[in-house]
C-alpha cells in the first residue's frame, strides 16, 4: 500500500515541480521588456499568434468552472475524469497563450496602463491554471478536504481573472467603451451609463464660423472617429498615434506619415487610397472605412499645410471642401454665410407689418416652414429699390424673392445682399447689371438665380463664381458668351474630387461585373445536305454562345 502510495505522488511532485519553473519562466518574461531596436522579427511574429490563441484557455477554463459547478451540485454525476483532462488542457494553452501575450507586448503597439493591466491578470490566469492542475491531483491522492477546498477556490479565483483579463483585453482591441459604445439608450439610464462622446467641437455662440480652428473643427474628429481605436492611447499600431496633433505629426515606425503641403507624398493619405485587400490599405478591411468626404477633407488639410492653430478664414476653401464644410461645421464660403432664422411666431408679426407697407403678399413656405417668401405680381403696385429697403429686417427668414418684371435696380441689390438666408432669386427681365450682380456674391446660400432678359455680360459671372451653393443660374437672352458660360460651369467642378468619384465608381462598376456567370449550352445546327453524292459533306456551324 505505501509502495502504491509514493508511486502515486511521483507524478504530483513532477507536477509541482513543472508548476514552479513554468511560474517562474512567466513572471519573468512578464517583468522584462527589450528595448526598441532589440527586438528580434520572430518576436512580433510569435506575438500576433495570441489572439488567435487566446480563445483556446478562455474555452477551456470557461468549460472546467462549469464542470465543477455541476460536479458539487450532481453528486451521482462523477466527472473526475472529464474535469482532469479539462484541466491540462487549460493549463497547457493558457501557458502558451500567455507567452505569446507578453511578446506581443514587446512590440509596443498598446498604452502602457492598459496593457499592464491585462498582461499581468493574463499571466495570472496561466499560473493560476498550472496549480489548478496541481492541487486537482492532491486532492485525488488524498481525500482530506483541505485540497479539495484549495482546488476549487483556484478554479474560481482562474475564472474570475480570466473575466478581467478578457474585459482589459477587449479594451486594448476596441477602446475603453467597447462593451457601452452600442448600449440602447433605455438600458444607459437603467445603469447610469454615460453616452458616448460625439468627436464634434463645441460651437460657441456668437463666434464666427471662419474663426473655427480647422484642426480641431475638421480634422481631429475624423482621427477620434475612424482611428483612434488601433492608433490612440491604448493600442498604437506601427507605433503610430493619431489622438493628439503632435503625435500624428512625429509619425509611426516607418517615420512621418504627414508631409505637409503635399498630401499625395502622405502615406497617411496613399494607404486610404490602397485596394481593401491590400495589407498598407487602412483601416484594415473590416474595420469602419473613411467615406470620400473623410479622406478630401484630410488631403485638403494637408494641402494646406497641416497646421494645427490655423483657423478657415486662413485657408483655400474650394467648393467641394465648402460643401463639406458646411455640413460638418456649419461652415460657408468666405464672403458671408447663413444666419439663424426666427422662429415663426416671433417673425411671422413682423412681416405681416411690412407686407402691409409696400403692399404685397409675404407668407410661409409651409405650416411648419419658418422660411417666408415674397413674389412680385405684375401690373400691381410697383416694387423698386425702396420697397427692397423696407424687407431687410426679415433677412433672416426671406429665403424666396421673386422680383422678375420689377423696377429693382442695382442700387436696391444692395439691400437684398443683405438677406442671407435666400436660397431662390428671380431677376429676369428687370434694369440690373454687372455691378448689381457682383453685390449678390454676399448671397453664400444662393442656389436659383434667374437672370433672364437682363443686361448683364460675361463680367457679372466672376462674382458669381464665388457662390458655391449655386445650383441653377438662368442666362438666356443675356450678352453672357458661349465660352464665358462654359468657363463658368467648369468652375464649379473639382477635379479632384471628380477623378476620386470616377475611381470609386470604377472600383465598384469592375466588382458588379464580377458578379453572376456567363453559361454556355453549346447550340449546334443540323449539317446541310450534300448537292451531290461527289460533293464534301457541309462542316457543322461552330457552337452558338448563350448568355
Amino acid at each position: 500500500m505505501e509502495s502504491q502510495k509514493n508511486n502515486t505522488r511521483q507524478p504530483v511532485r513532477g507536477t509541482m515541480a513543472l508548476a514552479l519553473v513554468f511560474s517562474a519562466v512567466l513572471i519573468a518574461l512578464a517583468k522584462h521588456r527589450f528595448s526598441v531596436g532589440t527586438i528580434p522579427d520572430i518576436v512580433p511574429f510569435l506575438g500576433h499568434f495570441h489572439p488567435l490563441i487566446v480563445h483556446l484557455p478562455i474555452g477551456f477554463i470557461l468549460a472546467l468552472f462549469l464542470l465543477e459547478i455541476f460536479d458539487l451540485t450532481a453528486k451521482s454525476v462523477k466527472l473526475h475524469h472529464a474535469t482532469f483532462i479539462v484541466a491540462w488542457l487549460a493549463a497547457g494553452s493558457a501557458v502558451v497563450s500567455a507567452i505569446f501575450g507578453v511578446l506581443l507586448s514587446y512590440t509596443g503597439e498598446y498604452g502602457a496602463d492598459l496593457l499592464w493591466k491585462h498582461l499581468w491578470l493574463g499571466t495570472a490566469t496561466a499560473v493560476l491554471s498550472l496549480w489548478i492542475v496541481v492541487f486537482k491531483m492532491r486532492s485525488n491522492w488524498r481525500e482530506e478536504g483541505r485540497f479539495s477546498f484549495v482546488y476549487h477556490g483556484l478554479v474560481f479565483a482562474t475564472t474570475a481573472a480570466l473575466t478581467m483579463a478578457g474585459h482589459y483585453g477587449g479594451a486594448l482591441t476596441h477602446g475603453s467603451d467597447y462593451l457601452t459604445s452600442n448600449m440602447p439608450g433605455k438600458l444607459r439610464m437603467i445603469l447610469g451609463v454615460s453616452g458616448p462622446k460625439k468627436n464634434t467641437p463645441d460651437k460657441v455662440v456668437g463666434q464666427n464660423p471662419l474663426d473655427q480652428i480647422v484642426y480641431a473643427s475638421a480634422i481631429e474628429p475624423i482621427f477620434k472617429d475612424k482611428c483612434v481605436n488601433c492608433h490612440g492611447p491604448e493600442k498604437q499600431e506601427n507605433k503610430l498615434r493619431l489622438d493628439s496633433y503632435a503625435d500624428a505629426m512625429k509619425g509611426g515606425k516607418t517615420g512621418s506619415n504627414i508631409v505637409a503641403k503635399a498630401s499625395a507624398e502622405s502615406f497617411l493619405i496613399t494607404s486610404l487610397h490602397l485596394p481593401k485587400d491590400d495589407k498598407k490599405h487602412m483601416p484594415p478591411d473590416g474595420k469602419p472605412q473613411l467615406s470620400s468626404d473623410d479622406i478630401a477633407l484630410l488631403a485638403w488639410w494637408i494641402d494646406q499645410g497641416a497646421a494645427d492653430k490655423a483657423k478657415f478664414s486662413d485657408v483655400k476653401i474650394s467648393r467641394t471642401i465648402a460643401r463639406i464644410l458646411h455640413d460638418r461645421v456649419g461652415l460657408a464660403a468666405p464672403g458671408g454665410g447663413e444666419i439663424a432664422m426666427q422662429k415663426p411666431e416671433q417673425i411671422l408679426p413682423v412681416a405681416q407689418k411690412i407686407a402691409s407697407e409696400i403692399g404685397f403678399n409675404i407668407s410661409p413656405i409651409s405650416a411648419t416652414d419658418a422660411g417666408l417668401q415674397l413674389a412680385y405680381i405684375i401690373g400691381g403696385k410697383k416694387f423698386g429699390d425702396e420697397e427692397a429697403a423696407k424687407i431687410v429686417p426679415l433677412k433672416s427668414n426671406l429665403v424666396r424673392l421673386d422680383l422678375g418684371g420689377s423696377a429693382i435696380t442695382d442700387t436696391g441689390l444692395v439691400q437684398i445682399a443683405e438677406l442671407k438666408n435666400l436660397k431662390r432669386l428671380d431677376l429676369n427681365r428687370t434694369a440690373i447689371t454687372d455691378a448689381g450682380v457682383a453685390k449678390l456674391a454676399a448671397l453664400q446660400g444662393l442656389e436659383y438665380l434667374n437672370l433672364y432678359g437682363t443686361k448683364v455680360t460675361d463680367a457679372s459671372l466672376e462674382p458669381l463664381k464665388q457662390i458655391s451653393s449655386l445650383r441653377k443660374v438662368y442666362l438666356w437672352q443675356t450678352a453672357v458668351t458661349t465660352n464665358a458660360l462654359a468657363d463658368f460651369e467648369k468652375s464649379f467642378v473639382d477635379e479632384g474630387q471628380l477623378a476620386e468619384w470616377k475611381k470609386e465608381i470604377a472600383e465598384l462598376q469592375s466588382k458588379i461585373e464580377t458578379m453572376g456567370v456567363d453559361a454556355n449550352i453549346g447550340a449546334s445546327t443540323a449539317p446541310e445536305v450534300p448537292a451531290s453524292t461527289n460533293a464534301a459533306p457541309a462542316m457543322p456551324a461552330k457552337p452558338a454562345a448563350a448568355k
